[in-house]
């Protein structure tokens, strides 16, 4: 079992790279629904021999110590090469940009839900159909109409959402793996009418939800629940080592082709077939058992190694991201993994609780509080930075004067005399630059008049196109536009295609690229 692990997981890495060796591999959702499958054979087995007759916290706090602590080591790896990079490049990059940009405009809930799954990885796979809308509040959106939202990127170790999912399979799995095959059968049958019935006859569009619904991927947990029934079975009856390795020999072209058109659902039937006999061929093998044993710091490190391997260098990392991600595994094998599978079995085997003890949960409570704790100090300290360098929400005349804290580029100082007032805007391009104390609208009105005939002047806020004008020696243009302002990083934008002196001096007595005169210009709110 322990080669078809660590080839899933290598498929997984090939399958978010950028093939540029051409490396053969499982489609991604093949390989990781294939991890469900693997899963629901083993803990099928465990609940029916080692956990027989446990209480259902030793299970749970069993699994849970397996997954956590090489994951919590990713994730300070992570959050390591994210401070190192933002040193070394001088600016903030994956995996801290999403924190570290649009913090503020987080809400406190947000805040708080992002943090605690990726600390304790517990809802990660909820939290995938889930954006964060532009107030900061999660909004539900398994249609993804958000996904192209500036706010993002708060995941730090982004694959990890399918721990989130196993461990939804591990709360549930004692109630039904360890049962009856008609038991089982009935749980798949249910995830099954839920996605192929139900949810389409309620107008839900299920295949929205792609390998990351849990009612969904259950299915699979369950088929490796059967297929460890069928293992059970064949122990019984011992059907000898010819029989298997003539079993192993023909399904595994049906599941590991990478090549032929094979209908998924055969590929899973062939998986399932072929797990009991491939178990019971390779349990006793050490090589194998240790191979199986990298798949999981493969899975949970590669897209560290392959976001490191793009930022730093300019080559496929198709290759050197397997490579890289191998070497890393084994190290984070030998040094953490090892280790807490020693002390792992220590604890579980000293304890039949049946509730985490209250010393336990109070120092979960305590690491819970003190990480939301820092993040909304965080947040109050940048908030407190951000109101100190936003501009008022009054109403602003940028004939009379430079407001404060509003950055002006391309504008030329008001000037006036005995009976106007006015304000040149200069070539290429004039931009009022701003950040608000929260997320409001606005009014933008300005009339200006051109330099030169034939002239071409577009308007744009926050990088949206609200009008290009093509105009003659004496157009006045006179506009008012309802604009949506963000709490950071607005920007008006006028951009000229000639200005005064660019080829043909316009006003020869000015040396200035006078592009258009401004007599009103306002923003208000």
């Amino acid at each position: 079992m322990g080669f078809l692990r660590i080839i899933l997981a290598l498929s997984v890495v090939i399958g978010h790279s950028d093939h540029s060796f051409g490396l053969p591999g499982l489609n991604t959702t093949l390989a990781v629904r294939s991890f469900y499958v693997v899963s629901g054979f083993y803990m099928a087995m465990v609940l029916s021999t080692k956990y027989n007759g446990k209480p259902y916290y030793v299970f749970i706090k069993s699994r849970y110590l397996r997954i956590f602590p090489l994951y919590l080591a990713v994730l300070l790896l992570t959050l390591v090469y994210g401070c190192v990079t933002w040193a070394i490049i001088g600016s903030v990059q994956w995996p801290l940009a999403g924190w570290a940009n649009t913090l503020t405009r987080l809400d406190d809930l947000s805040i708080v839900y992002y943090a605690l799954a990726n600390v304790f990885i517990f809802g990660q796979d909820v939290l995938g159909f889930f954006h964060v809308s532009e107030n900061g509040g999660l909004v539900f959106d398994y249609l993804n109409r958000l996904s192209n939202s500036s706010l993002g990127g708060y995941m730090l170790v982004p694959q990890a959402w399918t721990l989130g999912l196993e461990l939804a399979f591990y709360l549930v799995a004692p109630l039904f793996v360890a049962g009856s095959s008609i038991v089982i059968l009935g749980v798949i049958l249910g995830s099954c009418l839920l996605r192929f019935v139900a949810l389409p006859a309620w107008g839900v569009e299920a295949n929205a939800f792609t390998y990351r619904f849990f009612p969904f991927e259950i299915a699979f947990f369950g088929c490796g629940a059967l297929a460890y029934k069928l293992y059970a079975r064949y122990r019984i009856l011992d059907k000898g080592r010819t029989f298997h390795v003539v079993a192993v020999l023909a399904l595994a072209p049906l599941f590991l082709a990478f090549d032929w058109n094979i209908p998924d659902l055969t590929r899973y039937a062939a998986l399932a077939l072929a797990i009991p006999s491939l178990f019971l061929l390779t349990k006793n093998s050490r090589l194998d058992r240790f191979v199986g044993e990298l798949s999981y710091p493969i899975y949970i490190s590669h897209i560290l190694v392959l976001y490191a391997i793009t930022q730093y260098t300019q080559v496929g990392y198709e290759l050197p991201g397997v490579l890289v991600t191998l070497a890393l595994s084994l190290l984070l094998y030998l040094a953490v993994e090892r280790r807490v599978e020693t002390w792992r079995g220590r604890v579980v085997a000293g304890t039949n609780r049946r509730f985490p003890s209250a010393k336990g949960l109070a120092a979960a409570a305590v690491c819970a509080l003190a990480i939301v704790a820092v993040l909304l100090t965080g947040k109050a300290l940048l908030e407190s930075k951000h109101l100190s360098q936003s501009a008022a929400m009054v109403d602003y005349d940028f004939i009379k004067d430079t407001p404060r804290n509003m950055i002006l580029i391309g504008f030329e100082p008001p000037e006036n005399n005995a009976s106007s007032a006015w304000r040149w805007g200069l070539g290429e391009k004039s931009e009022i630059l701003f950040s608000l104390p929260k997320a409001t609208n606005c009014n933008l009105v300005f009339q200006f008049f051109p330099v030169a005939d034939g002239q071409t002047v577009s308007v744009y806020f926050n990088d949206l196109l609200l009008e290009t004008f093509r105009l003659r020696k004496n157009d006045a243009i006179y506009r008012q536009y309802a604009l949506p302002a963000k709490k950071s990083g607005n920007v008006v934008r006028f951009v000229y295609d000639d200005w005064n002196g660019r080829v043909v001096r316009y006003i020869p007595e000015d040396s200035r690229p006078l592009a258009v005169n401004f007599n009103k210009f306002e923003l208000t709110f």
